[in-house]
């Protein structure tokens, strides 16, 4: 604990000496003053950095000081938090590493950030500050602060002229008369990519600051177009890169600021044991994973003289806020205080959802994963390879799953397979029929060149019911990319569909995947039109064989409404999860994952409509199924004979669908 910390702040104890300018005992001053800006304050045993020194005795933030009711301008006090904060960045900059972080609302950064963009412009002859964001408004409140706090270094030796706008700063200017620029060169740049992750390219920063990089949609396609230019060629790093995201501010951005933070080294940033997750397992507590820098809520919360954080205090009125929230008849109020004060690193990376899913039980979910490594180690990412007959090359005879780090293909559950004769154990197992559905948001054109931030397609596995003891109702498979070429995309879907013995709904609005499955003998697997759409589609004009309406998308996302509600509990894809609470019911969304979820959970229910099921040993006689392909549950609507659905009042046929059994592998031109 720290003592006695107002002397690290001697110009704001003492003041400015008025000495004549220009004398010598002014020159001295001031050059003491750099030499403590650039190398940094001791006060006896206790170092503080350069950075920090420059924050606490020249910077001005807006703060609130004794018994004040309004904030006003004033300099810093000295915070633990801070103390930590700027050692970081000396620790970084002294390792050529980078750094990235998660905090909690309130506590400051953006001035931290301002206040370190300006130390480098000040002292640094041409020296080049980079604030970017996803959206301008974070990277140009940032540059404000630092045009304003520059404003206040004016009576300083150390103010610079330039020329520039909000956007842009350069400490240069032209002498009367003179042709050439003077001025220390330094540069201030705020620069937005939202639209553009390459809008960085041509800067090579000294400092790169990502503001509300859980906002930040194109953000590691960014931090990779700029990264090569914070490197020398012979490695060292010659720039540093600064990342952080707030509770609370989650979204576009979310899932690749947690990509960093949860395997910085990947990234060249600085990492530290995970210690601020929940309820670490026992057996893992010395085995934990190394992460970014996160700041909890009960840090720069209460307290004391000197800057200490009080941490019991500050937890306790944590945890009364939320006592307080819960009492709210909205229950995004307890989101907001747990999002914005998180105590523990899951809880920063909660998303605030704006549509009808149940977004408090998929985020309850979401940290049930998080906090467990058992959790966490039932994914396995991989490639799916075909299988070919020994002797005929081109007959396909099945598909095996290769595990690898950058793999396509990712796995919770691998297909189950049962003894072909049930009254038989040791005989051959296969895949069952109708156990799992397949499901897939396609995409047809290729003339993208920002992988990251198109459009992706994306093919999901569902199980359904196989008997009592094993998982079912539970998303088990997934496939989400976009390439160059979308023949790879199309190929991978029919992997997967043979690999768990699948047909494939799809979303009738790119027809690229079906051309390609009939060009290709896989015409099998494709999913007729759902009859369970149809019957909620009375005006559709579509006349599709395969596939399924998107004009009846309300429906499909209703279902997985209610399937959210009786199954959160099952969810294991963490990704799946993020995507379902950030989806926004509005045209142009990007959400390919949420719409072959929805998707599969139509075919499902169609499957389940039609008596599709898996026939189970107890259901059968004289080894002859009881299920009838095709039989309705009630059957005043529907008859159904030789696997042609008919209308039963009239007799005249409404869908000519063929429900048999598909079997699979065939014979493919591939």
């Amino acid at each position: 604990m720290l003592v006695n910390t107002q002397y690290f702040s001697p110009v704001i104890l003492n003041g400015i000496p008025q000495f004549q300018k220009n004398s010598f005992d002014w020159d001295k001053y001031w050059e003491e003053e750099m030499r403590r800006c650039i190398h940094g304050y001791r006060v006896g045993d206790v170092y503080i950095t350069g950075p920090y020194y420059f924050y606490l005795n020249w910077w001005k933030i807006k703060r609130t000081g004794k018994g004040a009711t309004r904030k006003q301008y004033g300099n810093p006090r000295f915070t633990q938090l801070d103390f930590e904060f700027f050692n970081l960045v000396e620790e970084a900059r002294q390792k050529g590493k980078f750094i990235v972080l998660v905090k909690r609302r309130q506590c400051g950064f953006s001035e931290k950030a301002a206040a370190l963009a300006a130390y480098e412009y000040t002292f640094y002859p041409s020296s080049q500050t980079v604030v970017v964001a996803g959206e301008s408004k974070y990277c140009d409140d940032t540059m404000l602060k630092a045009h304003k706090g520059l404003a206040e270094l004016k009576n300083t030796e150390w103010t610079q002229r330039f020329s520039g706008n909000l956007a842009e700063r350069i400490a240069r200017w032209k002498p009367k008369g003179e042709q050439e620029y003077v001025g220390n060169k330094g540069e201030l740049h705020s620069i937005s990519c939202w639209t553009n992750a390459q809008a960085t390219i041509g800067k090579s920063p000294s400092l790169i600051l990502f503001e509300e990089a859980g906002k930040f949609k194109n953000l590691i396609a960014s931090f990779n177009y700029i990264k090569p230019a914070l490197f020398a060629e012979n490695g060292r790093t010659t720039g540093m890169a600064l990342i952080w995201g707030t509770g609370g501010e989650m979204d576009s951005g979310a899932d690749q600021l947690k990509e960093i933070f949860y395997h910085p080294e990947a990234y060249n940033c600085l990492a530290m044991d995970d210690i601020y997750s929940e309820d670490w397992d026992p057996e893992f507590i010395d085995d934990r994973p190394k992460v970014g820098w996160f700041v909890p809520a009960w840090k720069f919360s209460i307290i004391d003289k000197d800057g200490n954080d009080l941490k019991s205090e500050s937890l306790t009125n944590v945890m009364d806020r939320r006592e307080i929230a819960k009492d709210s008849s909205d229950p995004k109020t307890l989101m907001n205080e747990i999002t914005q004060s998180p105590i523990f690193v899951e809880e920063a990376f909660l998303i605030q959802g704006k549509n009808r899913f149940n977004t408090g039980l998929l985020n309850r979910r979401l940290i049930e994963i998080r906090k467990s490594k058992g959790e966490q180690e039932k994914k396995k990412t991989g490639i799916l390879e075909w299988v070919y007959d020994e002797v005929d090359i081109k007959l396909v005879v099945g598909v095996k799953f290769t595990e690898e780090h950058d793999g396509w293909c990712h796995i919770w559950e691998e297909p189950v397979k049962i003894p072909t004769d049930p009254n038989d154990p040791n005989s051959a197992t296969s895949v069952p029929d109708f156990l799992y559905t397949t499901a897939t948001d396609s995409w047809d054109k290729p003339e993208v060149t920002d992988f990251d931030g198109a459009s992706k397609g994306s093919c999901g596995v569902l199980k359904g019911f196989l008997t009592i003891g094993q998982s079912s109702d539970k998303f088990v498979a997934r496939i989400t990319e976009r390439t160059s070429d979308p023949d790879s995309f199309y190929e991978h879907t029919a992997m997967l569909n043979v690999y768990y013995n699948g047909v494939n709904l799809i979303e009738y609005s790119n027809y690229g995947i079906f051309k390609w499955y009939k060009a290709n003998n896989f015409e099998h697997l494709l999913r007729e039109r759902p009859e369970v759409v149809n019957i909620s589609m009375v005006d559709s004009k579509v006349q599709n064989k395969y596939g399924v309406d998107p004009q009846s998308k309300d429906y499909w996302i209703g279902r997985l409404a209610v399937y959210i509600e009786k199954n959160w509990n099952k969810f294991d894809d963490e990704q799946q999860i993020e995507r379902l609470i950030m989806y926004k019911e509005e045209k142009g969304y990007n959400c390919d994952i949420t719409i072959q979820s929805a998707l599969n959970i139509i075919h499902l229910e169609d499957n389940k409509y039609f008596g599709l099921t898996v026939d189970s040993p107890e259901k059968s006689k004289n080894n002859t199924s009881v299920n009838t392909f095709g039989k309705r549950l009630s059957s005043n609507f529907y008859v159904v004979k030789d696997g042609q659905i008919k209308k039963n009042s009239n007799g005249t046929t409404t869908e000519s669908v063929n429900r048999s059994k598909r079997k699979t592998p065939r014979r493919h031109a591939l």
